[in-house]
């Protein structure tokens, strides 16, 4: 993918299938988390061209980003637990890390199975 849809936080919002990877009763509270760190980002970087491009490429876009980003609420994501609906396994529970480039302009997640949930039986 390239441009804005080279970001998840972009698909997020825009498109309703990249939503479907977690159960809908906690898509709210990933939308907050999605914009809470983004603001951060916003935040930390200052003046920064990639942040002002994706929160323009979604507000004309996602309703829902709007109504979020103009709440204000900041909130680094480091970690998070998040229930993903898997194809073979259904809903699984699963703890989300954030490991940071350097530079703090890249982000990778890595996910892991609680010990003693179900997904961590499966695995």
């Amino acid at each position: 993918m390239r441009g804005p849809a080279e970001s998840f936080i972009y698909r997020w919002f825009t498109d309703p299938d990249a939503r479907t990877l977690c159960p809908a009763e906690d898509r709210p509270h990933h939308s907050w988390v999605f914009v809470a760190d983004l603001q951060a980002v916003a935040a930390r970087r200052g003046d920064d061209t990639e942040v002002h491009q994706m929160v323009a490429a979604l507000r004309p876009r996602s309703e829902a980003f709007i109504t979020l980003w103009d709440t204000h609420d900041v909130a680094p994501r480091r970690t998070d637990r998040k229930r993903i609906v898997h194809a073979t396994l259904d809903v699984i529970e699963l703890d989300c890390h954030s490991l940071f480039s350097e530079d703090g302009r890249r982000r990778l997640l890595w996910f892991s199975a609680p010990p003693g949930t179900e997904g961590a039986a499966q695995g």
